[in-house]
């Protein structure tokens, strides 16, 4: 059975809608986008942006005249990481990994294509030479992430999008039998990054693999959807390698190769202040695009929540069942 859904708190302080003055649909199946009325911290604010933080934004045509967008109050950041460490793998578990680094980061920089602002104010921006594939993110935890939010501060001038895909009507493209084949069984998913093991850091890295089901119950919805990846799904559980890797492969293309239940979003902001994005990444796998190449910067800065432990609940219906879309 799915887990009680906790309930919500009306906090009109904090509440998201009260800064929200219009949202749309961007697709039929995926998502909104909303324009917000003024908030943020006024100029004055600027004097305790670093210089080459500063310079940095001006350079890449982030107005700052009008203020920068509100930074909380560190006593209102909590730290999170006894809590992440209590249900994180035993196994293989956190370490924070620039303990035992080279201090001359020599390894991480030789993969990157720039280092940009390696200061010790600001710490240091890596550009990457590699092109994503669509992925959800931190599928190798006990509880993968969940709501993400995602600010782009800093765009190239042409390309850079993202683009997400729905779980819910990835499952609702799947045929009636193969919905029923699907439900239940569970598939390896693997880190995208190999971690060092607190204990024994001169062991070497390894990647964390974690089982979970294929097909997921959304405890908010209620609803069935898809949970696989390109980049960190390995295997199904049960079937022959060969058997695994056809119908992986063919539930990839799923997500990748129907338009009608993607979205497409680019990051330009008319008042140059940089635009955020909120999606849920249990049910959306997500990709970058690489037309720019890398030639132009592209920054952001991103918070992810953890979600529940996934789950498979046989009771649970799809979206278009839930929705009385599917005639009987």
């Amino acid at each position: 059975m799915a887990p009680p859904v906790a309930e919500t708190v009306n906090d009109q302080s904090n509440d998201y809608a009260s800064v929200v003055s219009k949202l749309s649909d961007l697709n039929v199946v995926v998502s909104g986008t909303y324009n917000t009325v003024k908030t943020g911290s006024d100029a004055s604010w600027l004097e305790k942006i670093p210089g080459p933080t500063k310079k940095r934004l001006e350079k890449y045509g982030i107005d700052l005249s009008k203020g920068y967008p509100k930074v909380p109050d560190r006593k209102d950041i909590p730290t999170f990481l006894d809590e992440a460490y209590k249900i994180r793998n035993k196994e293989y578990p956190y370490i924070e990994r620039g303990k035992s680094a080279d201090p001359s980061k020599s390894a991480l920089f030789s993969a990157a294509k720039e280092v940009n602002n390696l200061t010790a104010h600001i710490g240091t921006e890596i550009s990457s030479s590699n092109p994503t594939n669509w992925h959800s993110d931190l599928v190798h935890e006990f509880q993968p992430a969940g709501i993400t939010h995602l600010h782009n501060d800093t765009i190239p001038d042409v390309g850079g999008d993202t683009l997400w895909a729905s779980g819910y009507a990835a499952y609702d493209k799947l045929s009636p039998a193969f919905q029923q084949f699907l439900d239940g069984k569970t598939a390896i998913y693997r880190s995208a990054h190999q971690y060092l093991d607190r204990e024994n850091p001169l062991s070497g890295g390894k990647y964390i693999e974690r089982e979970h089901p294929i097909v997921r119950t959304h405890p908010a919805t209620g609803w069935k959807y898809l949970f696989v990846n390109r980049a960190m799904t390995v295997r199904i559980v049960g079937l022959e390698p060969a058997e695994s890797e056809l119908i992986l492969n063919f539930l990839y293309d799923v997500y990748e190769k129907n338009l009608d239940i993607q979205v497409r979003w680019n990051w330009r902001s008319e008042n140059g202040l940089g635009t955020s994005a909120i999606w849920d990444n249990r049910v959306a796998n997500h990709n970058a695009v690489w037309d720019y190449e890398g030639k132009e910067p592209r920054h952001g800065t991103r918070v992810t929540s953890l979600a529940e432990v996934p789950y498979f609940d046989p009771q649970s219906k799809s979206q278009r069942q839930a929705l009385g879309l599917d005639k009987e």
